[in-house]
């Protein structure tokens, strides 16, 4: 995965038992694209799963200078 710049983000249990956490929900996104993430879980209080919530800041934008006149 490093050699495509991929990361895991997920960094905490996504299924929780009264015996376990395990983690289950891996996302990666390409770390030469977005340098800030932010990442949360959403517990939805109807099963042992946990959906995921994640927020990306795109960095490398291509910005286009202004046509000239």
């Amino acid at each position: 995965m490093d050699s495509y710049n991929l990361t895991q983000v997920v960094d905490f249990p996504t299924r929780i038992t009264n015996t376990s956490e395990t983690l289950i929900d891996t996302v990666f996104i390409d770390t030469s694209v977005y340098d800030k993430t932010q990442i949360k879980p959403v517990i939805n209080g109807i099963s042992d799963h946990d959906a995921q919530f994640l927020c990306l800041l795109k960095s490398n934008i291509n910005k286009k200078s202004p046509p000239k006149k």
